[in-house]
């Protein structure tokens, strides 16, 4: 049986054909696994060191040049295929290095199997010595491939990948890519007359927004609090609805699903928010940009709703790239842009 386990690649080539790799560490996966660094066999995956796509064998990519053995994880140096001369079109290696170079595509997986006896569930001793998340070890395992793989993507680094003709929309699509499509030029709004900058930043209720939207937000907050506002923690009101609805027609600026307006995204955002208070938790694991907005008790407003932060990831790129990776960024989380 063939497992799977994936990591971060870091990219640092200046020719846009190299990037060097963790392809495992002495620590829990995401699936609560740990493939320790020790147990692995490579001799098989050396004699032909491949690098695929997606671990699709029919998408080869590149190839592994060298493997540096650490006692709590092994990275390894990649190289991506060049374009030869003669190809015309799409050259799937010059996409995946274009968007692993903008910080848009990062993830780097590893196919392997256990040997006997190489695989346990996990022990006293090993939820002592990783976590009480773990478990299965897998303590003797063979390298069967290693692939570049779409998750985790970056969707803000996608888009503005499209927006900055670093890569194809359609050569996205190819990756198997799925990301909410560029918002059109008409569409980019920023700023606001009637709602300064940083007015979605809290609770307030300041923004000004049309009548009709303001009675179906006002509606949204009885018919909640009817079910659930006996809880502090639960408990909304118009202001916190006003400020995700402002931040969801800003994240419209950026982009948004295809065929919906940016009233329909706005309310998507608030009805999102609302299954947040409500659950407890998020729909999309991703969803964390309104944390800052929930009720005082709510497990998942961290230090009392008392500080805001925004964290960009900046790729190996240049000034302007980041200046604007950071006011998208901050633009999004405090709905900046007009509606």
């Amino acid at each position: 049986m063939i497992h799977h386990k994936t990591l971060d690649a870091a990219y640092h080539s200046e020719d846009g054909t190299k990037f060097v790799a963790t392809i495992t560490t002495d620590t829990i996966d995401r699936d609560g696994e740990v493939v320790i660094p020790a147990g692995m066999n490579s001799k098989e995956y050396e004699r032909n060191p491949v690098l695929l796509y997606a671990h699709d064998p029919k998408l080869p990519i590149g190839k592994m040049e060298t493997m540096r053995r650490g006692d709590g994880k092994i990275e390894a140096d990649f190289r991506l295929a060049p374009r030869p001369e003669s190809h015309e079109g799409e050259w799937l290696p010059d996409t995946v290095g274009a968007l692993m170079k903008f910080g848009a595509l990062r993830g780097v997986s590893i196919g392997f199997s256990a040997l006997a006896n190489g695989m346990r569930s996990a022990s006293k001793a090993d939820i002592e010595r990783y976590g009480s998340g773990v478990k299965r070890v897998f303590s003797k395992w063979n390298l069967m491939e290693v692939s570049v793989v779409s998750v985790p993507a970056n969707q803000e680094a996608l888009i503005t990948a499209v927006q900055k003709g670093v890569a194809t929309a359609d050569a996205i699509k190819a990756l198997g890519i799925k990301a909410d499509p560029p918002a059109k030029p008409s569409e980019r709004i920023e700023g606001s007359d009637r709602n300064p900058e940083g007015s979605a930043g809290d609770t307030r209720g300041g923004i000004e927004i049309d009548e009709e939207t303001e009675t179906a937000l006002q509606n949204k907050v009885d018919e909640h609090n009817e079910k659930h506002g006996e809880d502090a923690g639960k408990k909304v009101n118009l202001g916190m609805l006003k400020a995700v609805y402002r931040r969801g027609a800003g994240a419209f600026s950026t982009s948004h699903r295809e065929g919906m307006t940016r009233n329909q995204w706005s309310m998507a955002r608030v009805n999102a928010f609302l299954h947040l208070v409500r659950t407890g938790r998020p729909e999309n694991p991703k969803y964390t940009s309104d944390y800052d907005l929930l009720p005082k008790g709510h497990p998942k407003r961290g230090n009392d709703g008392k500080s805001f932060s925004v964290r960009v990831s900046v790729p190996a790129v240049g000034i302007d790239d980041v200046r604007h990776a950071a006011r998208v960024a901050m633009a999004k989380a405090r709905g900046r842009f007009r509606f």
